[in-house]
Order: C-alpha cells, then structure tokens, then sequence
C-alpha cells in the first residue's frame, strides 16, 4: 500500500492531521437531532436487527400513505446495517450514533489525502480543501449514506489508480470490492465502473487483464440487484434509477436545470471563492466579474422559463445577488477542471474531468432533485484540482503565501460550519417541537396524529404519534393533528375536519437558512439555493383538533 520510504516523519503527521481534522470540526455536532432522509435509515436499521435479510420489509407512511419501505427507499442497505450494528453495540441515542459516523467521515478525508497523493504535489492541503465545504460538512454530520459511499469511492480509486501503475492485482481487486461497497452503499457508487474504465483506457491505451477486476465490481452489483429482485420482486437499484429519471425527466427544461446545478455546485464548493486569487490572474478575475454580471442576466431572463426559476425575476436584492455568486462560482470550478484537462491531456486530468463533470450532470439532469448531497463526491476532486492548479501557477505567482492561503482555507471551513450550524438549529426545532407538543397534550387522554415526515416524524413517532393519511383514518373526535409548516407532504385540513387551538414558533439560526425561504439544500423544489443569508422566519407548528 505503500511505497518505499512513505512513512516518513511528515507522512505520520500530514495523516494524523487530517483525521484531527476531520474529528474536530464534526464532534461539535454529534447531538445534533435526526432529520431530513434520516429516518429511513434508523427505521430500515431497526427492521434488521429483528429481521437480518428482510431490510426494506415493513411498511411506513411517507407520503401520506402507507407503503411498503422498499417502494419509498430510493438507497441501498449497507448504511442501514452499520446503523443496526452501531444500534446494538452502543444504543440509539444521537450522540452515540454521529460519533460512529465519524469512522466513515474520516476514512472519507484519509482516502482524498491518499489519492491526492497520486496526483499533486500537497496531498494534506488538497485533503483539508475537500474536507473545509459546505458539500462535505453538512452531510457529514448526519447519518445518511452519502459520506460513507464517498469513502469507499476514495478508496477504491486511490487503489484502482495505484493498481493500474504498479500492476498490482491485489490492488485491483481491492478496488472491486469498493466499488461494490460504494454502490450498496449508495447507487451513485456504480458510476466507479465507466470512471475507472475510461481512466485505464487512456493510462494504458489497450483492453488488458485490468478489465477483469471491473467485470467482478459489476458482477457483485449484479448479484445484488438478483437478490433484491427475489426478496421484493423488483431490482431496487433499476427502481432508483427509473425513480430518478421519471421524476426528474418528467421537466422538458433544459437550460434552467443546468443554471440550477452551477448555483447548488457552486454553493456547495463555495470554497473557491476564496482561493480565487491564488488561482487566476487578475485579467481572469476581471473576466469572471464579468461573467458574473451576465449571469445576472441570465437568471434574469431565465426566469419566465420554468416554475423553478420564477423567484429570480422578482427575487430581493440579497437572493439574487447569491444566485449570481454561487452560478459564476458554479462555472468557476467547471472552468477549473477543463482548464485542468487541456493543460495536461493525461490520464489524471481524464479522471479529475470526468469525475467532476459526470457528477455535475448526474446532479443537474438525472437525479430527481438538485441537492448538495449529489454534490459531495466532487468535493475530493475539488480538493486535488485546486493544488494541481496552484502547481500550474508557480512560475506566474513566484510570491504565494501559504499562510494566506490557509487564512483562505479558514474562511472556506467558516462558512461551511456556519451552514452546517443552520442545519442543526432545523433539526432541533423539528425534535423540540414534536418532544413539546407531545408531552403537552398526551395529558389530555386524547391521540395526538401528525402530518409531515422527516425527523419531525421520528420523533413524533418515538412519543408516540401516528402519521396521518389524507382520510383521516383511525381519528375521532377530540383528537389533536400537528401539522408542521415547513415540511413535505402536507396537505390542509378543512373547517369541518378540524379547529385550531395553538401555533407553536420555534427559531432556528436568525440568518441563514438551508431549508427555509428560497433555500433547498436537501432538495432544489423548496428554493434555487442551497442555502441562503436572509432573516429566517421560525419553524411553525400548527395543533388542531378533530371535530
């Protein structure tokens, strides 16, 4: 794994740097509450302990209906079993749970720092960029499956890629079973294979024995889809991707949703705003001013074009401005990694552009909404091509300060802290919320229901509640029906079904909101930001009663 002489002095601290890193900007987060997609996985890991094959076989309401999970599940299994061993060793608890999803967060950091390794000249510096955004903080402080399908997409490439140089086969097939790992832990792993495919291809210009070892990749994901096929009588990675295309598909635009992938791209990996100066010239950052005014223009016009752009044309000053900010960042880190390919036509700038690219389309034009969590996996290639372009520019820019650029990297990892900051205060509202609601008015002897989902239902749930369908079923009158404003899935409950007899406002972070306003972060349909700097109204729970 390592070649001679690697483990130096400034090996063993460049990796213990990383991984303090990593530990010391997401430990402050590890009672933050579950939320969004969150307990999907909780409930799946749950179902596993009972019933170790059967993951998706129970049924949830999600929708406002109840269904089987794996027709609601759009995620593979694997981050549900680490889930329901972590459950069993340790408990539940969120603290307990976020402290065993650094394991992944950090192999996710060690693996960017590896593979920077094989592709530039300041592996810790390429590592601590990918890891100092919004891209990747934020999902690594929840348990979802994404920061763990970015840990074995790391690795797995850092072991194709030495593999490939040293013709090692141990490498290679270690890269297989990663690749598999990837994609049961979330579908987007798959993409490893034409990745990995295209970067050999170039390196060694002939089909060789290499292709074998993506054959055993592709046979694994394969015997997954049989075996999900014969558990729930459909192939569950064909059912997200066929989820993902007829939802996403079903929108004839094509222009808006590129515009809407450089703004969450560019949000996401925000980062580069900063190291702006360190990258470009001043005639090219006069240039990108430039662009960032006809972007202006662009959003403007753009805005009669589709329903999710019909905010830009009366949109206030602030949001457009961050439109504007994020979409010529966006282009930026596009421009960054083409540059990066024409520079040096080889087979690390292949990769780099195909994985970044491939990623942007996936998020902008195949996956079912824009999201930062599409996002994350540029984050490792991010890091790398900022140093790769830092080596381009030595000759141009003789007096680099590091120490700047660190000041840079610090401001980058602020405001990403500042997001996820955001994405805590959401979170707790929701449980805060539906702990209070449910301990006031369980004294009344009456069933307390609830509309939304999330971590708002898992908690509601836990003390408790039962999701409601849109019939009503199963109440009587005196009942109660909580009803949260900023949740999905919600539909109204009419004069004659119910009165209201409280509002309940909790404040999350006063300016900055991730899924609030104009601000999506989880999904582009709730705004054309993932996050926005604005006065944040509260969190809004309504409580009825049931005529």
């Amino acid at each position: 794994m390592f070649r001679s002489g690697e483990m130096t002095d400034q090996f063993k601290v460049s990796i213990l740097v990383v991984v303090l890193a990593t530990v010391s900007i997401l430990v402050p987060f590890i009672f933050r509450p579950f939320n969004m997609d969150e307990p999907l996985f909780l409930w799946s890991a749950f179902n596993i302990i009972k019933h170790p094959i059967d993951f998706y076989g129970f049924n949830l309401n999600w929708y406002g209906y109840e269904a089987p999970l794996y027709t609601t599940m759009q995620n593979p299994p694997f981050n549900a079993y680490y889930i329901a061993l972590v459950i069993r060793v340790f408990g539940s608890s969120e603290a307990s749970l976020h402290i065993a999803f650094l394991v992944p967060a950090i192999g996710a950091s060690l693996g960017a720092y590896f593979l920077a390794r094989e592709f530039c000249t300041k592996p810790l510096t390429a590592a601590l960029v990918s890891i100092a955004t919004p891209a990747f903080l934020v999902p690594a402080i929840t348990i979802m499956c994404d920061v763990m399908m970015l840990a074995f997409w790391v690795w797995a490439v850092f072991f194709w890629v030495r593999g490939i140089k040293s013709n090692r086969s141990l490498f290679l097939f270690l890269s297989a079973i990663l690749i598999f790992f990837s994609t049961v832990s979330k579908y987007f792993g798959v993409c490893l294979i034409p990745l990995l495919f295209l970067y050999t291809l170039i390196q060694k210009r002939r089909i060789g024995r290499w292709l074998f070892f993506l054959v055993i990749a592709a046979s694994l994901i394969l015997l997954y889809e049989w075996a999900t096929y014969l558990l729930y009588g459909r192939g569950l990675l064909f059912q997200a991707s066929s989820y993902a295309s007829s939802t996403r598909w079903s929108e004839k635009e094509k222009f808006p949703k590129l515009l809407i992938g450089l703004i969450f791209t560019g949000g996401g990996l925000i980062s580069v705003l900063f190291f702006s100066p360190f990258l470009w010239s001043r005639r090219s950052l006069v240039i990108g001013f430039i662009s960032f005014a006809v972007v202006t223009v662009i959003l403007y016009f753009a805005a009669d074009t589709s329903p999710h752009l019909k905010y830009f044309k009366h949109a206030q000053q602030g949001l457009l401005f961050q439109l504007m900010l994020f979409a010529t960042i966006g282009m930026a880190i596009i421009i960054l990694v083409v540059a990066d390919l024409r520079r040096n036509r080889d087979a690390a700038s292949v990769l780099l552009f195909f994985w970044v690219v491939g990623t942007f389309i996936f998020a902008a034009y195949i996956n079912w909404t824009n999201n930062i969590r599409s996002i994350l996996p540029i984050a490792p290639a991010f890091g790398i091509l900022i140093v790769r372009r830092l080596d381009t520019r030595k000759s141009d820019i003789q007096t680099i300060s590091l120490k700047k650029f660190y000041y840079s990297l610090v401001a980058g990892l602020s405001l990403a802290l500042l997001v996820s900051w955001a994405d805590y205060t959401i979170a707790s509202a929701s449980k805060e919320a539906a702990v209070g609601i449910s301990v006031k008015y369980a004294k009344q002897g009456h069933q307390i229901w609830f509309q939304g989902h999330w971590g708002f239902q898992y908690y509601m749930q836990r003390m408790g509640g039962k999701p409601l369908d849109e019939h009503l079923s199963g109440t009587v009158p005196g009942d109660f029906i909580v009803i949260p404003f900023n949740n999905c899935f919600l539909w109204p409950i009419n004069d004659d079904q119910g009165t209201l007899v409280e509002t309940i406002q909790l404040q999350p972070f006063k300016w900055l909101a991730t899924m609030s306003l104009e601000a999506g972060f989880y999904s582009n349909i709730w705004g054309p930001v993932p996050y926005e700097f604005a006065a944040v109204p509260p969190e809004t729970f309504y409580i009825l009663i049931v005529k």
